[in-house]
């Protein structure tokens, strides 16, 4: 009998800047990413499309901040209304403010 692989453990998202790097499990990500439309987010494309190896313009990683904030924001204000969620919000604030500096590229390792 094969042993159990959970594919979305083994594989890591890295946002790369010139300056700064995130990592980040598949698994987190994805779920950053359905927050984000949820609750305001609208990819350009699909967004399955940020699940891939890609370069986020200026544009999108501006849209992705403005969307994050208002979550952070509302988190503290109301924080029901945004938890549970399955993945660390220090890592979100993390990535919102990645996004707030712009433009970057989606590695998928």
């Amino acid at each position: 009998m094969l042993p159990k692989v959970n594919i979305m453990k083994k594989f890591r998202v890295i946002l790369i800047r010139k300056d700064w790097t995130i990592q980040v499990d598949i698994k987190s990500w994805s779920e950053i990413l359905l927050l984000l439309n949820d609750k305001g987010w609208k990819p350009n494309g699909l967004l399955t499309s940020f699940l891939g190896n890609r370069e986020a313009s200026e544009f999108e990683a501006e849209q992705i901040y403005a969307a994050g904030q208002k979550i952070l924001d509302q988190a503290i204000q109301d924080p029901i209304s945004v938890y549970p969620v399955s993945f660390n919000m220090g890592k979100f604030a993390e990535i919102i403010s990645f996004c707030e500096e712009g433009a970057f590229r989606i590695s998928i390792k």
